[in-house]
């Protein structure tokens, strides 16, 4: 008897994966009207780094999970270099007086001359910028 066709195995996991990311999209959509007396006005940066970003990194590995697993070492080296860079040259600025932070709007919590806010934002926009790249890459150019 000849081979038999197989048919691609449904599983629970799929439709599990849409549906976090169809929340995760709800919920980030809904997170910008939060009143702001709910807010200390200290967590301003932060709140916007963390509500714009995370939901898309979230969904990002919700879609492609499978692709940044076989390539981790594309989906995170990029970002520690560029990261750091950016860092070292804002370190600069904010020391030389190029430009400062509002302290009511931040934690006040500093890795040396650098909110820490600003440390998060400079990470989580590189590896966004990693994702997608890898993410959007023909499969040809990247680990299968």
């Amino acid at each position: 008897m000849g081979a038999q066709a197989t048919q691609p195995k449904q599983t629970f996991g799929n439709g599990l994966r849409l549906f976090v990311a169809i929340l995760w999209l709800r919920l980030w959509l809904a997170f910008p009207y939060v009143p702001t007396q709910l807010m200390k006005e200290s967590t301003n940066y932060l709140f916007h780094i963390l509500v714009w970003m995370l939901p898309v990194v979230a969904l990002q590995w919700g879609l492609a999970w499978r692709v940044f697993r076989r390539n981790l070492r594309p989906v995170f080296l990029p970002p520690l270099i560029i990261g750091t860079y950016y860092l070292v040259a804002d370190t600069f600025a904010v020391r030389d007086g190029i430009w400062h932070f509002d302290p009511e709007q931040i934690l006040n919590l500093f890795v040396g001359y650098l909110p820490v806010e600003e440390v998060i934002f400079f990470y989580l926009t590189a590896l966004l910028v990693s994702q997608s790249f890898v993410m959007l890459l023909p499969k040809s150019y990247r680990w299968e």
